[in-house]
């Protein structure tokens, strides 16, 4: 890994633990203000194609949530973030 591949690693694995935070704090508008524009969220309950509806779905799953429990932060050469 380069300098600047690790680099690009942390702050990646930053922007992820800042909206995982803000989500968890129910601060969903931090949360989904951190969602790139050319992001696409497709999952089984949902698809969320734009902004706007990434925040209205996170919103809505997320004040059914009662707790979180983060199992895995780490990322590298062999993982994602």
């Amino acid at each position: 890994m380069t300098r600047e591949q690790s680099s690009e690693t942390a702050g990646t694995l930053a922007l992820v633990r800042a909206c995982v935070r803000a989500w968890t704090n129910h601060d969903f508008d931090a949360a989904a203000d951190r969602r790139a524009d050319d992001l696409r969220v497709e999952v089984a309950i949902d698809a969320a194609p734009t902004q706007a509806s990434f925040a209205e779905t996170l919103d809505a799953f997320g004040r059914m949530v009662d707790g979180v429990i983060v199992l895995d932060t780490s990322a590298g050469a062999h993982r994602t973030a």
